[in-house]
């Protein structure tokens, strides 16, 4: 086989084998392609090898096509896992999980302060229960008849608890409403540098409408009363943004927010 002088710059049928013609730019195959036009004769100018070019045809001039980016074109920007749509960073669930730790003990230690003495009466009436159950099942009594869902009752701690435990679940709730509806972030979320945006808009600066930290802040709650019942509930919805790509609670989902930890201009140097 004898060596032959490439074609002239041109459209020429797509070595690769599909239905479209690739541009020539007189050295190598370029990734512009197009629908072949119309059939019209075409003029060959002489034996090329097929592996560097088939057939030629009269050149024509590039046009840019749909199909593909042209060569050197950068694509669009996609929404990247980790991030909203405009591009912000996503928090991390680390610092989620901080921020949680910081606001539980924060609201802890207030109801610590406030209600010491309720406390006090719960845990004494507790300890009580836990003495007579065991004077009585060290005299022989079986277990099982000894703690009940009567004598649990008769007790009085349990609905004390419940009560305290759903008073605090309220005022959390409200806690939350404020920061969210002023702050845009609890202040555990505001030690750890997140905020709560609304979903896909990371880069609005502006809090949270009071509706939507509202339906927030009331589903985070419905969350906490639901796990009274169904004990895993809001394990899962603290776990859910390890696997989920926007990165939402349950209490996200519903009321269409997400959790951001922008980069700080200290980190972008």
């Amino acid at each position: 086989m004898t060596n032959a002088t490439p074609p002239p710059m041109g459209w020429y049928p797509d070595p690769a084998g599909s239905d479209q013609e690739r541009y020539w730019d007189g050295e190598r195959w370029t990734r512009n392609l197009r629908n072949p036009p119309e059939p019209e004769p075409r003029h060959v100018t002489g034996h090329v090898p097929e592996t560097l070019a088939p057939v030629s045809r009269v050149p024509s001039s590039p046009r840019q096509t749909t199909a593909a980016p042209r060569h050197g074109e950068v694509a669009p920007p996609r929404n990247k896992w980790g991030t909203t749509a405009d591009g912000v960073p996503l928090a991390g669930w680390w610092w989620r999980a901080l921020s949680t730790v910081i606001d539980f003990v924060l609201m802890w230690a207030v109801v610590g302060i406030t209600m010491h003495e309720k406390i006090a009466s719960i845990m004494a009436s507790y300890q009580a229960f836990l003495d007579e159950s065991m004077r009585r099942i060290s005299a022989g009594a079986s277990p099982s008849d000894v703690i009940t869902t009567q004598s649990l009752s008769d007790a009085g701690f349990v609905y004390d608890m419940t009560n305290l435990v759903g008073a605090v679940i309220i005022a959390q709730a409200i806690y939350q409403f404020i920061m969210l509806a002023t702050c845009a972030g609890s202040v555990g979320q505001l030690v750890c540098g997140l905020r709560v945006v609304t979903t896909n808009q990371g880069k609005d600066h502006r809090r949270l409408v009071w509706w939507r930290a509202l339906v927030r802040a009331t589903a985070w709650a419905c969350v906490e009363i639901g796990n009274q019942v169904i004990v895993l509930l809001t394990p899962f919805s603290y776990l859910m943004p390890l696997w989920q790509r926007s990165r939402q609670t349950i209490h996200d989902a519903i009321a269409g927010t997400q959790v951001v930890r922008p980069v700080r201009q200290l980190d972008a140097e």
